[in-house]
Parts: structure tokens; C-alpha cells; sequence
């Protein structure tokens, strides 16, 4: 099949701009019309064959069809070319791909039209330049629902739009990161959401691994984390912290106590994981009962109330507490990607040095805890770093004190005045002074929101 392919000078009037176009907006036209009046168009427009309503759908060419027409211009100079949908589609695509302020959305849509008309992935991918994955990637960022689009913020990154994505099954989660997205809450909630998500889907492979062991499950109360329900006794507990993998912890077990096999499973589900657990539970005899009865029943249950009482009390602290944690220490980590230091190092490394050097007489870090901590700033396989060869040997020094201080924070420090003020505050300093940006929930508890005037006395008797 031959294509004819002319150049004439068209009216404007006579050019539509292609509905299918992945720029959905033109933007500021401005110097361009400028350059037009004085020079003319340089370059002809793209456009097909005049249809039965004598006009021509334009491909390429749409910012400067519509400087022509800021202009005042007649008409313009076009290549009148015959092509089918799919490869209009591939050459306005290939057309804005690679040019600026093409907006992460109008180039997944791009991709999506070609899917519509029947093109796959790696004829896409081959056809614009880009790989089969960043094509699926982008494809699945046009899944996102057209209401959900109505309240995207514009110029959102591939990565943030790709994470909203992924919650199109968690309708009002989505809202949530959607309701972020370009604030500085945005790391925050995407954390705090995927937190979520693992902890669903934690239960939902210890459910499974418990329905195949042949055990029971038995939903127990989320308020008491401490007293076995009547008629069952505790035998270990399994924990998304200590138990990533449920159904290989639960297997292990088994097979490791084989005179000790449960009854059943019981599980205390929540969105928190130092909340959510899995116990692994033993019937009581009759003999056990009454024994159990005649022992200190009624101290094991104050105990119990008031240690639910303060986890309660607590909640807030913590869960801020571990979600700060992980912020701070991707914070971090991405510094220690730099090839050389921000220009406010020094400044943040002498802060963090003070802080570091401060507290040492005051706290107690375990060096395997310091040295974990290290790994998740710096990579698993990164050794400690050396006093000789290091190429930045600043950023080096503020992580290392950075993974310090983190293992000097106590999980309750958000209700301490005393944390905020000698270690929370000085190391945000020193973070805000190499770009690290508090969402409103941490810079609200560093001004003491969680704060309380009076707290139970969290001493617990021992029995």
C-alpha cells in the first residue's frame, strides 16, 4: 500500500485538532507566537486527508496551530498525509514523549488510545522508543478512574501516580493519597497506607497457614493484648515485626515443637503490626481451669486492663513513633546516594555531632542495634563505615550519627517532653537543614500535641 504525502497551505479554519492528542493543554504559547509573527512557521503541520466536512484532523502540530492563531494567521503550511487511528495515535505520542511539561497522566493516556485500538505493549514500546515495562507502568497509571483523575493535583510524578494506583481496589484509601498528593504529606500517607495494606494482607496468610495446618482460628479481642481468652492457653506468639513471613513462621514452629501443637490460632486483627498478632493457643483442661482460677485471677485481669488501658494511651505516640522512623531514615538513605554533600552539611553534621556527643552520657545503644540501623540508611551489604577512604566522608558521619540517635529514641518519645526537647528537636534540625520536610502530624507532636498533662503510673507489678 503507497501513501501520498503533499505540503499545501491550508486555512485554519479547515485544521480540527485531533481528539485523541496526549497533550490535553497547549501551555503558554506566548514566545512562540512571537517567533511566528516575525519568522512565519518553519516547520509544516501534520495533518490527514480532508474529510467529507472538507476539514483536516491535525497529528502534530498543536501548539504551534494554535500560536497561529493567536497570531492572526490565515493559514498555515501543512503535510497532508493519509495514516490510519493507531498510527496517528503513535506519532502524537512519540511527539510530545520526550518534550517538557507533558504531564505524567496525558502520556499514560497516550499509551492507553493505543491499547484501545488494538496495539500490545511491545509493539508500543518499540514504536515510541521506551521499554515494554515503563509501557505497562504507564498503562497502569491510566487505569485510574476518570473520578478519581478529577481530583488529581497536575504535574504529579510517574512514581506518586503509579502509587495512587495501586490502591484502585481501597476506593477510599485512594482518596486519602489523592487528598496528599503535592503536599508534604504526601510520604506519610503513602506509609501509613501501605502499612495498612501489609498488615491485611499479614493476616491474610496466617489465616490461610492456620486453615491449612488443620488449626482453629479464634478472633480475639483487639483491647487485650495480654490475657488469653477463657479456656485457651497462650503457647507463642507470631508478630508481623519478628514474623514477616507468617506461614513459614507457623510451619517452622510446628515442625520444631511437635509435642506442643495448638489447637488453634488466635488472632487479633488491627491496621497497627504492633497490634496485630497471632497466638497460637492451647484448650485448658478442667484441671488447669480450676488451678488457673485459684490462682491470682483477679490481679492478672487489673493487669491486663491497665496494660490495655496504656497501649491505648500510647497508640498515638507509637504509631507516630515508627512512621517518623522509617521517613527519617529514607531521608537518609537518599542522602547517602548523593555524590557529594548538600551545601548545608556542615551546619546539619555540626548539629548532629552536638546532639550525638551530648547524649552519651545519658543513653545506651546496643552496637547491633546501631549497626542494623546503619544498614537500613546505607544498604544490608554496607559495612560500617572507616575513619580512612570514604569519598564523602561528611554524609558518612551525619548518617552514622543519624543511626545513633534513632536507636536512642525510645518508642514513646512523641509523650515525652524530655526526647522532644534534647533528641527529637535538635535531630529534625538537622534533617530540616538538608532538605528532610515534617509532615503537619510530626511538626504538630514536635509542639507537643501528643503530650499529656498527667499518664497512668506505667509501672507494672511483677508477678
Amino acid at each position: 500500500m503507497t501513501t501520498t504525502t503533499t505540503i499545501e497551505m491550508l486555512p485554519i479554519e479547515a485544521i480540527t485538532p485531533n481528539p485523541a492528542n496526549p497533550r490535553t493543554q497547549v501551555g503558554d504559547i506566548t514566545e512562540l507566537a512571537l517567533s511566528i509573527a516575525a519568522q512565519g512557521i518553519q516547520q509544516p503541520l501534520l495533518v490527514t486527508p480532508a474529510g467529507p466536512d472538507g476539514t483536516h484532523t491535525l497529528v502534530i502540530g498543536h501548539r504551534r496551530l494554535a500560536a497561529a492563531k493567536q497570531t492572526g494567521l490565515d493559514k498555515v503550511p501543512c503535510t497532508i498525509k493519509a495514516m490510519d487511528d493507531t498510527r496517528q495515535a503513535e506519532l502524537m505520542i512519540v511527539e510530545n514523549v520526550h518534550r517538557e511539561n507533558l504531564t505524567a497522566m496525558d502520556e499514560a493516556q497516550g499509551y492507553a488510545r493505543l491499547l484501545d485500538l488494538g496495539e500490545d505493549t511491545d509493539t508500543m514500546a518499540r514504536t515510541t522508543g521506551r521499554s515494554a515495562t515503563t509501557v505497562r507502568r504507564r498503562l497502569k497509571i491510566a487505569a485510574i478512574s476518570p473520578e478519581a483523575r478529577k481530583d488529581l493535583p497536575p504535574q504529579l510524578s510517574f512514581d506518586q501516580l503509579e502509587a495512587i494506583a495501586d490502591f484502585a481496589d481501597d476506593p477510599h484509601t485512594q482518596d486519602e493519597l489523592i487528598a496528599a498528593a503535592g503536599t508534604d504529606n504526601w510520604n506519610m500517607a503513602l506509609t501509613k497506607a501501605r502499612t495498612t495494606r501489609e498488615a491485611a494482607q499479614w493476616s491474610h496468610t496466617i489465616r490461610q497457614a492456620a486453615d491449612e495446618a488443620g488449626l482453629d482460628i479464634v478472633e480475639l479481642e483487639k483491647g487485650n493484648l495480654w490475657a488469653a481468652p477463657d479456656d485457651w492457653r497462650y503457647i507463642e506468639k507470631l508478630t508481623p515485626d519478628l514474623h514477616p513471613d507468617p506461614q513459614e513462621a507457623l510451619s517452622a514452629w510446628l515442625d520444631q515443637h511437635p509435642g506442643q501443637r495448638p489447637d488453634a490460632v488466635g488472632i487479633i486483627e488491627s491496621d497497627r503490626s504492633w497490634v496485630l498478632r497471632a497466638i497460637l493457643m492451647r484448650a485448658i483442661t478442667p484441671q488447669e481451669k480450676e488451678e488457673a482460677q485459684r490462682a491470682h485471677q483477679e490481679w492478672e485481669d487489673a493487669r491486663a486492663r491497665r496494660q490495655a488501658e496504656l497501649d491505648a494511651l500510647m497508640a498515638p505516640a507509637k504509631d507516630l513513633g515508627r512512621t517518623s522512623r522509617q521517613l527519617r531514615i529514607e531521608h537518609t538513605r537518599h542522602l547517602l546516594g548523593l555524590k557529594r554533600p548538600p551545601k548545608t552539611m556542615a551546619d546539619a553534621l555540626g548539629t548532629m555531632t552536638v546532639l550525638r556527643i551530648t547524649q552519651d552520657q545519658h543513653q545506651w545503644v546496643i552496637d547491633d542495634r546501631l549497626e542494623r540501623t546503619w544498614r537500613d540508611m546505607a544498604g544490608k551489604d554496607t559495612p560500617m563505615p572507616q575513619p580512612f577512604g570514604d569519598p564523602t566522608p561528611s554524609l558518612s558521619a551525619f548518617a552514622l550519627c543519624h543511626a545513633w540517635v534513632e536507636e536512642a529514641i525510645s518508642d514513646t518519645a512523641w509523650r515525652s517532653a524530655d526526647e522532644i526537647d534534647t533528641l527529637l528537636e535538635p535531630l529534625y534540625q538537622a534533617l530540616e537543614a538538608t532538605g528532610y520536610k515534617p509532615s503537619d502530624e510530626e511538626r504538630a507532636a514536635l509542639n507537643g500535641s501528643l503530650l499529656a498533662d498527667h499518664d497512668p503510673d506505667e509501672d507494672t507489678d511483677t508477678h
